[in-house]
């Protein structure tokens, strides 16, 4: 009966992605790390549903299931209040540089002037 069976099988060829798993027919399935890279078949059966199973050389035939993935996936838990940043309420350097410029005691560039210097060159 499982000869049977097997003979009306439908198959295709997939190749195992660096997750472990393939796509067929618009779904995801696992069939494990021990295959990324390599191509295998997959059997099924159309009323076969969330399952296939897959053949490859090196391995016994097994049953990938369907991936599911569930609302909590990819989710991250909030953090806990005390690990939050804290918003600052004011900046000692700016209350710094507000107070120089304030009293007027910010630092000047001095510019050099070099004509007078050629001008007395020029009169040698």
């Amino acid at each position: 009966m499982k000869t049977l069976t097997e003979a009306f099988l439908h198959t295709e060829e997939r190749t195992v992605d660096k997750t472990g798993g393939i796509s067929f027919e618009g779904k995801r399935y696992e069939v494990g790390l021990q295959l990324i890279g390599r191509k295998v078949e997959v059997h099924y059966d159309p009323s076969w549903s969330g399952e296939v199973e897959i053949h490859h050389h090196d391995f016994t035939p097994f049953m990938a299931v369907e991936q599911v993935i569930g609302e909590h996936c990819g989710t991250r838990a909030s953090l806990p209040e005390y690990m939050t940043g804290l918003k600052p309420e004011r900046s000692r350097l700016l209350e710094g540089l507000n107070k120089a410029n304030i009293s007027g005691h910010t630092r000047k560039e001095v510019a050099v002037v070099f004509r007078k210097g050629r001008e007395d060159m020029d009169n040698v």
